[in-house]
């Protein structure tokens, strides 16, 4: 018998809800504000504020709430040049042709 039926009927099967989603707020009330399902997690952008508040519900359905700021990386800063790599592995190549003498002797 097919687990999708019971004598000749379908059976509808539960939808999986994801357990994180993303949404607005316009500041912290709103977030605490915001009603999750048990063993949900939010990200909740703040309309007023460069502010992410994670909040996060347990199988009884209490939540806690974290904040988390963002900031504009420059880009600049967030890459390694070539250059940086190519010293690097000319450092690491010393190194090793130093430790391989040292074990040699």
């Amino acid at each position: 018998m097919n687990s999708y039926y019971n004598n000749g009927y379908y059976i509808p099967q539960p939808i999986n809800k994801p357990n994180i989603g993303f949404a607005t707020v316009n500041g912290i009330e709103d977030a605490k504000n915001f009603i999750l399902a048990p063993n949900q997690t939010y990200w909740l952008k703040d309309n007023l504020s460069n502010n992410i508040f994670e909040k996060k519900a347990d199988a009884q359905g209490y939540y806690t709430i974290e904040v988390y700021s963002l900031v504009k990386q420059n880009k600049e800063s967030e890459f390694v040049k070539h250059s940086e790599l190519d010293v690097l592995q000319k450092q690491i190549n010393e190194l090793a042709e130093l430790i391989k003498g040292g074990n040699q002797q």
